[in-house]
């Protein structure tokens, strides 16, 4: 059985993603880097991950869109209020992250009116 340091130890066991710690683990026992070493593999080990979930997600909204548009959700008043207001938060939403930090609140009333 291979031994690393218990400050490289906790560092690895804080890698959320069972994949790279075991990765990242076995370089750790491989090669022998520093804490530091391993603490940017983290980071960019999750970076990495961070990406790859913002291209998931996009993936699903541009799914989403597209059944949205082939759905029956057109011809129906009460899916199409809802709709709307998805929309409106949606809205909401891009104008918060660019920089809006007023826009939203209207909006949470009407959702919390719900």
């Amino acid at each position: 059985m291979q031994k690393i340091l218990s400050s490289k130890a906790r560092v690895v066991s804080s890698i959320q993603d069972a994949g790279t710690r075991k990765t990242v683990l076995q370089h750790a026992i491989e090669n022998h880097p520093t804490v530091r070493e391993i603490k940017t593999m983290k980071q960019k080990a999750e970076g990495v991950l961070r990406e790859l979930n913002t291209k998931e997600l996009r993936n699903s909204a541009e799914n989403t869109w597209a059944s949205l548009k082939k759905s029956s959700v057109w011809n129906s008043p009460d899916k199409k209020e809802k709709l709307a207001v998805l929309l409106q938060q949606m809205n909401r939403l891009m104008q918060d992250s660019e920089g809006n930090e007023n826009a939203g609140t209207g909006e949470q009333a009407i959702v919390n009116q719900r």
